[in-house]
C-alpha cells in the first residue's frame, strides 16, 4: 500500500513537473481558417512560432494555372489583418511534373517583437506573380492559425 502512494506521489511530481516546463509535452494543432471568402486554404505544418527561435513552415497545394509562376510567404497579423511583421518570403514555388501540385517549405527565426502580443495570428500566402496574362500579383491561397503566447 505504500509502495502504491509513493509511486502515485513520484508520478505526480513528474506531471507537475513535465507541465511547469513551457512547450515540453504539449503539442501546438494549429487550425486553419480561411484568410479571405475567396481564397482556398492550402495545407500549412508549422512548429510552434517561439520568439528568437526559428520557425519552419511546410506549405502544399494546387494552383490553377501551370504555367504562372507563384511565390509564398508567410508573416504574422494582429486580429485588424495588419500586420505585426514579415518573416518568410520564398522563391518560386516548384510544381510537380505533369500535375499543379506544390509542396514548399521554409525557415526564418521569429520575430522578438512577437513577445510583445499575447496573441496573434499566423499567416501563409501563395500568390501568383504578375505576367502577360495577369497584370498584377493575385493571391491564390491564404490561411491564417491563432497562436496564443500564454
Amino acid at each position: 500500500m505504500v509502495r502504491k502512494i509513493i509511486t502515485a506521489l513520484i508520478l505526480l511530481a513528474m506531471l507537475s513537473t513535465i507541465n511547469a516546463m513551457p512547450g515540453l509535452g504539449a503539442k501546438h494543432n494549429f487550425v486553419w481558417k480561411k484568410c479571405y471568402s475567396t481564397i482556398p486554404v492550402p495545407t500549412v505544418q508549422a512548429n510552434y512560432p517561439i520568439p528568437g527561435q526559428d520557425l519552419t513552415v511546410t506549405v502544399s497545394g494546387e494552383v490553377p494555372d501551370k504555367s504562372a509562376k507563384y511565390t509564398w510567404s508567410f508573416s504574422y497579423a494582429d486580429f485588424k489583418g495588419n500586420h505585426i511583421t514579415y518573416s518568410y518570403r520564398g522563391p518560386n514555388v516548384s510544381l510537380s511534373p505533369d500535375s499543379k501540385h506544390f509542396t514548399a517549405t521554409g525557415t526564418a527565426k521569429v520575430s522578438d517583437k512577437l513577445a510583445e502580443y499575447d496573441s496573434y495570428n499566423l499567416v501563409v500566402m501563395v500568390r501568383r506573380e504578375a505576367d502577360k496574362k495577369h497584370d498584377k500579383p493575385t493571391y491564390v491561397g491564404c490561411a491564417k492559425a491563432l497562436v496564443t503566447q500564454k
